[in-house]
């Protein structure tokens, strides 16, 4: 799902260790990058430990595992990767974890800085790879791929990035998709500061897990279904639908199915 939307992505390099012997992925890149978190697919996995994905245009449901799930192949690089989404995930998970313990958000804008990574994501992956020959002279020294992938990983936690990938459009294309995330990241947190999250649970119809939530961005409705049955929103937003009759899982899954793209998870 996902991976053969994009042009072929640059296998990590191999190297020789001290016997002789081939080594792959040396610097332990990550290829498979995942448009939803597995920790949030996994609220969704039913007893055999799969989730089940439905086509929105309809068919067969599909099977899948959560690493197997909304895969990409080393679209954004190991900065992006490992360092601000890492990050984002793992703030928002101890939010969720606080809020099944507490029963309230406790900090409102790291659920929004979540909510907008997965936009960014979502947004990026709807795209192609921007995989293309620079028309600019090459330098006189290329970087070898060993060595480019040395200065990702080094350069994670790092705020200001140096890149000397030119003439390498791999490298190029993966750091130009890490811009992007990023620039789209501050951009939303930015316009959805002033968000607070709180709860709204239902004991009857379960909730729905889109692939996208672009739409729901751009519409200025955010709502995040966390688990079959909580989904999170903006305080005004529920009460705005409160208002006018809509607070129903019925209407938010209308919503949620809207705003996927291709696919969508059903609970179980």
């Amino acid at each position: 799902m996902y991976q053969k939307d994009h042009s072929p992505h640059e296998a990590p390099s191999e190297t020789l260790d001290e016997n002789g012997n081939r080594v792959k992925n040396p610097n332990r890149i990550t290829v498979n990058q995942h448009v939803i978190p597995q920790a949030h697919l996994k609220e969704w996995l039913k007893d055999d430990n799969l989730l089940t994905i439905h086509r929105k245009q309809g068919g067969a449901p599909i099977e899948r595992s959560p690493k197997s799930a909304f895969v990409v192949a080393r679209l954004w690089d190991q900065q992006a990767e490992q360092g601000m989404i890492k990050s984002t995930e793992d703030n928002y998970l101890k939010q969720i974890d606080g809020f099944r313990k507490n029963g309230s958000i406790e900090r409102s804008p790291i659920v929004t800085e979540y909510f907008v990574m997965l936009a960014a994501r979502a947004y990026c992956v709807a795209k192609e790879r921007p995989l293309y020959d620079s028309i600019m002279e090459p330098p006189p020294c290329i970087p070898s791929q060993a060595q480019l992938e040395k200065d990702e990983v080094e350069q994670v936690n790092d705020t200001v990035r140096i890149f000397n990938g030119t003439g390498d459009p791999h490298a190029t294309a993966r750091m130009i998709v890490g811009m992007a995330l990023t620039q789209f990241f501050i951009r939303g947190r930015e316009l959805l500061k002033d968000t607070a999250w709180v709860p709204f649970t239902t004991m009857g119809e379960k909730f729905i897990l889109p692939d996208s939530n672009v739409a729901l961005y751009e519409q200025g409705f955010p709502a995040l279904p966390v688990s079959p049955e909580l989904v999170i929103l903006d305080e005004k937003l529920l009460a705005k639908l409160q208002k006018a009759g809509r607070l129903t899982p019925e209407y938010l899954n209308k919503r949620f199915l809207e705003s996927s793209v291709r696919y969508y998870v059903s609970p179980k």
